[in-house]
C-alpha cells in the first residue's frame, strides 16, 4: 500500500501526548502511559514522543487508508519506533485527515505480540 496521492502534513498536539499518552491517571490512557514510559518517554519531554511519531507515520508503515461510517478518512500505520533507550517497540497509530489535506494524530497502541521487554519481538511471536 503506497502514500496517499495528497500530501499529507502530519501533526500533533501536545494535550494527545501530556493528557492522555504519558498520563497515568487518564481512564483510556493509562495502560499506554505505561507501555510508553517503559521505554523512556517522559511527561516532561513530550515532545521526544511525538517526534518519534511523526517519524512513524511513514508510507512504508501505511498498512490502511480508510473512511469511517461518520465520512472521515483516516490512516493506520503499523511498525516500530525508536524509542530514548534504545528499543523499538512496535504501535499502531491512526491519524485523522481533515478537509485540508492534513492529518492529525488520533491514537497509538502497542501491537500485541511484537514489543517484547527488548522492544523487539516478542518470545513464540
Amino acid at each position: 500500500m503506497g502514500w496517499p496521492d495528497d500530501p499529507i502534513t502530519c501533526t500533533v498536539h501536545r494535550a494527545k501526548i501530556t493528557e492522555y499518552l504519558l498520563n497515568l491517571d487518564h481512564a483510556h490512557g493509562a495502560a499506554k502511559a505505561r507501555f510508553f514510559l517503559a521505554f523512556g518517554y517522559r511527561p516532561d519531554s513530550p515532545e521526544i514522543l511525538s517526534a518519534s511519531l511523526l517519524v512513524h507515520a511513514h508510507p512504508m508503515r501505511l498498512t490502511r487508508d480508510l473512511i469511517t461510517a461518520e465520512g472521515k478518512r483516516k490512516l493506520v500505520f503499523v511498525g516500530p519506533i525508536q524509542a530514548p533507550d534504545g528499543r523499538q517497540p512496535w504501535i499502531r497509530t491512526v491519524w485523522q485527515i481533515n478537509d485540508a489535506g492534513e492529518a492529525a494524530f488520533v491514537t497509538a497502541v502497542p501491537v500485541k505480540g511484537r514489543s517484547g521487554p527488548d522492544g523487539g519481538p516478542m518470545a513464540g511471536a
